[in-house]
């Protein structure tokens, strides 16, 4: 390609390590070995590199700093004593700012009445905010933070760390309201709150407010935990479009129809229902549209999954609606009408040299009209993500039923003609729990298919 810069190629699996879902990646390694930055898309200005080696060449560097992102600026304002912030915050807690001279501060001021402590960084994309406290706990005790927040979805984040573990975020505008979090047994802990906006955030009216942060026992804390946000799980993640007029089309290569992708055709307004289980956390996930604009799940939620009504853009041939999950999403994609789905198979020809074509997905779903074969992949995980082996599950098509058992990286790979089949776990193996009960169709073409049990 031309390319000039030094390059490797990975041949042993480096970048599976990071996420890596973007070009390009920065990855910063201080001289401990820790990774204190993972950053993704290009920087335009040598200026951002300057000011983040700084951080990490001088001499004074004796302990690893982590950056949630690379820093804009240096921040301009006059950080808080710890007498002023315990005080706004009416805690017997001891607070201090972050050191890190690249941090922002929190400061005291009014808000809304109370006197509240306010994430300076709110106006800076590329930043973060950080208070710190060590707090002295007993098991069951819980950290208790009231706040308000307003952020742009997904470029504004509230984050707790406990010992340098982040162990909630907040993504997403939100009223006064409280966060409880609950201390496993007794010991000294080390928490930061951090409020970071990453480079691309554009709302400078986004913040934090802090009101208070107050160590509970007892039935008092047993009563904060009972506040903490509730969400709805699901027993699978999913997005689904629920208008009844809507044709599902596979547009595929005339040469090779097993290459294939799947549209809506609809003109009007998407009503979609997202669902989340319960490995994703909905304050990091979000709707994102083709214009690429960004609307937090949260602010959709209703009593069974997460509800949006989309317009589709009128001057694009295709268009999509993600649910982006950090680095991971599910899509839907479609066009207002058949002209736009020529229109999108003409482009791909003029790009390629390749012909393509369209058929409603009624007409293709059998095997007999997709030629070839396709390759199924079902993958078993326990809770922890850890492959479970010796799982059989039974693979059906209308005639007949074949049982296969995950390897030791919990996979069945199968390759059948090309179609729709019904996957059913027959048998988990001792020590696990999983659901035995439900049957999961197959795409049509291909494809992999996820299943987690529980390890006792």
């Amino acid at each position: 390609m031309g390319l000039t810069f030094l390059m490797a190629p990975d041949t042993i699996g480096i970048s599976d390590r990071f996420p890596t879902a973007s070009i390009p990646v920065s990855v910063v390694i201080d001289r401990f070995g820790t990774v204190c930055l993972i950053e993704g898309s290009a920087k335009t200005d040598s200026e951002t590199f300057t000011r983040l080696f700084d951080i990490f060449i001088g001499d004074d560097y004796t302990e690893s700093i982590l950056l949630p992102i690379m820093n804009a600026e240096l921040p301009s304002v006059e950080p808080a004593s710890s007498e002023e912030l315990s005080g706004a915050l009416d805690s017997d807690l001891i607070f201090t700012n972050s050191t890190n001279p690249y941090n922002w501060p929190m400061t005291v001021a009014e808000k809304e009445g109370r006197t509240v402590l306010v994430s300076e960084n709110y106006t800076c994309p590329g930043s973060v905010s950080a208070l710190n406290t060590t707090v002295e706990a007993k098991a069951g005790d819980a950290l208790v933070i009231s706040f308000k927040m307003g952020a742009e979805a997904p470029m504004d984040r509230m984050t707790l760390f406990v010992n340098g573990e982040a162990v909630k975020y907040f993504g997403s505008t939100r009223d006064w309201g409280t966060y409880a979090h609950t201390f496993g047994r007794d010991g000294a802990y080390d928490v930061r709150i951090c409020y970071s906006k990453e480079i691309y955030s554009r709302d400078k009216n986004a913040y934090l407010w802090i009101d208070s942060i107050q160590l509970l026992s007892g039935d008092e804390a047993a009563a904060a935990l009972e506040q903490n946000p509730r969400y709805i799980v699901s027993p699978e993640t999913s997005i689904q479009l629920l208008n009844e007029d809507a044709r599902l089309v596979v547009v595929y290569l005339e040469a090779d129809p097993d290459i294939m992708s799947y549209y809506y055709i609809l003109d009007g307004v998407w009503n979609v229902k997202a669902t989340l289980d319960e490995t994703v956390d909905p304050e990091l996930t979000y709707f994102r549209d083709s214009q690429l604009r960004n609307y937090s799940l949260l602010e959709y939620q209703k009593e069974d999954g997460y509800y949006i009504d989309f317009t589709p853009p009128e001057s694009e041939i295709s268009f999509f609606l993600d649910v982006v999950m950090g680095n991971d999403y599910i899509s839907l994609s479609g066009f207002v009408d058949e002209e736009a789905a020529d229109e999108l198979c003409a482009l791909f020809k003029y790009y390629s040299g390749r012909t393509y074509c369209w058929k409603y997905a009624d007409e293709t779903v059998d095997a007999a009209a997709v030629a070839g074969d396709a390759t199924y992949t079902i993958t078993y995980t326990d809770q922890n993500g850890n492959p479970v082996q010796g799982v059989m599950c039974q693979v059906c098509d209308e005639s007949t039923c074949q049982v296969f058992v995950s390897g030791s990286d919990g996979v069945c790979t199968i390759t059948l003609p090309a179609g729709v089949y019904e996957i059913h776990t027959l048998k988990v193996p001792e020590g696990y729990e999983g659901d035995t009960a439900t049957v999961t169709e197959t795409p049509v073409g291909g494809g992999e298919l996820s299943f987690v049990l529980t390890k006792k």
